[in-house]
């Protein structure tokens, strides 16, 4: 590996670029100020044992402080949320960072939605009405009762009125991913005893009914679940594969990716509701897709 030194010093803004030791450090600052291609940069460092978005991000840290702009296009094509700072600014509203993991990119933020939005929200879902909630059918394609899902529910379409489209856009400034491609919300109830179980939120290209859904705005790459209510007991979100429960809290909201750094669909990714004990759960479910919906 061919070396030369920087006056750069390490920090916190380098965490990524810093993360493999000063080899690889000054390796990718030597490589970017001869100009090397980001892209062939990426490729090696990945093959050489770096994590796609850690070497992304080590690219972006070293780029930017290079005084260059960074790689947009070294990004993989999902949303994704950035965590620099404890608390992320959403242009309406100030969230608070609780909880983060890289891989899969699980989000956990405090305050995504004021007191008054959720109750909005349950309002004008109440007013449209809610029934039993279904699932998609791996077969045909439309959407089916099924013992797993036992809240009701109802949907809202894309930015079907004030309240829903000023949240999607804060949704969608956070993870950096439009508007255009990503379903209506979806308003789900859960009482007592009530749970939807493992599964995931991605579709089986492997199945026939998944083409029709595929068709509508391609894979789905990101989900928010955004908690519109307190629950007195159970009701969590669970990641069983990773050992992870979130619980709720009202104006809170968990975001993770459907796929990988690779686009594949992320087995870890698998979650559910665990069972309510006590109180009524409400939340927000937010799909975000490949291309426009």
């Amino acid at each position: 590996m061919n070396i030369t030194l920087t006056n750069i010093n390490s920090g916190p803004l380098y965490a990524s670029l810093d993360s493999k030791g000063v080899e690889w450090r000054e390796w990718v600052f030597n490589n970017l100020q001869r100009d090397c291609n980001p892209k062939d940069m990426l490729a090696l460092m990945v093959s050489s044992g770096w994590e796609v978005e850690a070497a992304r991000l080590a690219l972006d840290e070293a780029l930017t402080a290079l005084g260059k702009p960074p790689q947009q296009v070294l990004r993989f094509v999902r949303p994704y949320i950035r965590t620099p700072e404890n608390y992320l600014d959403c242009g309406d509203i100030v969230a608070q960072v609780l909880f983060s993991l890289q891989s899969p990119r699980i989000v956990l933020l405090d305050n995504l939605l004021s007191a008054e939005e959720c109750d909005r929200l349950i309002d004008l879902a109440s007013e449209k009405g809610l029934k039993k909630s279904d699932v998609v059918d791996q077969e045909e394609g439309g959407f089916v009762a099924h013992h797993a899902r036992t809240s009701s529910g109802t949907y809202f379409t894309r930015s079907e009125n004030a309240w829903v489209a000023r949240i999607e856009k804060r949704l969608a400034q956070i993870s950096e991913w439009p508007v255009t491609h990503a379903e209506g919300l979806q308003i789900l109830r859960y009482e007592i005893g009530q749970e939807y179980r493992p599964h995931f939120d991605w579709f089986r290209t492997d199945m026939p009914g998944s083409a029709k859904q595929l068709a509508q705005g391609g894979q789905r790459l990101g989900t928010f679940i955004l908690y519109l209510s307190d629950v007195v007991a159970g009701g969590s979100t669970i990641f069983p594969t990773l050992g992870i429960e979130v619980f709720p809290r009202k104006g809170a909201g968990v975001f993770f990716t459907d796929v990988d750094e690779q686009g594949k669909p992320e087995q870890k990714s698998l979650h559910g509701g665990s069972p309510v004990i006590k109180g009524t759960k409400i939340v927000a479910t937010y799909w975000q897709r490949e291309s426009v919906y």
